[in-house]
């Protein structure tokens, strides 16, 4: 055993490097697996997914699901326990402004863009939410179970 701990750590990282050295040498004389034809027919490798990449793919998916389940949640709930959510924070005025800007995002996208307005520019999230009729949209539909409910996103809207 090494009485000498600085000579213990050298040999240490000079093991690490070998193993390293040895994989990337192995991957390099392994030659392309994953790979994706050319016109010349030589073999180019596809490049591995970005782990970075990956990850904030992910987070923005999630941020996309949490507004619409957002969403739903404050388009489902009933008026006094909306109240009740709002007041005692378990929605926040930043959710509630994330759920409506998802509403409002959807309608401009769907209702908006496919009606005779398709070659307007859109309203803002704030001009739409002062005045959602003005702009067509209805809260009270009967052909839906929940209607969108503009009127509780009034209170987000940045003067």
């Amino acid at each position: 055993m090494a009485t000498n701990p600085d000579q213990t750590i050298r040999d240490s990282r000079r093991a690490a490097m070998s193993i390293l050295d040895s994989a990337k040498a192995k991957d390099a004389q392994r030659g392309p697996q994953n790979t994706v034809p050319q016109v010349d027919k030589t073999a180019v490798r596809r490049t591995k997914a970005n782990p970075v990449d990956d990850f904030l793919n992910a987070a923005k998916r999630l941020e996309a699901r949490d507004a619409f389940d957002l969403a739903q949640r404050v388009r489902t709930m009933s008026d006094e326990d909306f109240e009740k959510a709002m007041a005692d924070g378990s929605i926040t005025p930043e959710q509630l402004r994330k759920a409506g800007e998802y509403e409002w995002d959807i309608y401009m996208g769907d209702v908006w863009s496919e009606g005779d307005h398709d070659d307007e520019v859109g309203p803002t999230y704030d001009e739409f939410m002062a005045d959602p009729a003005k702009y067509g949209a209805e809260d009270d539909d009967e052909y839906v179970k929940y209607p969108l409910r503009w009127g509780r996103y009034k209170r987000t809207i940045k003067q």
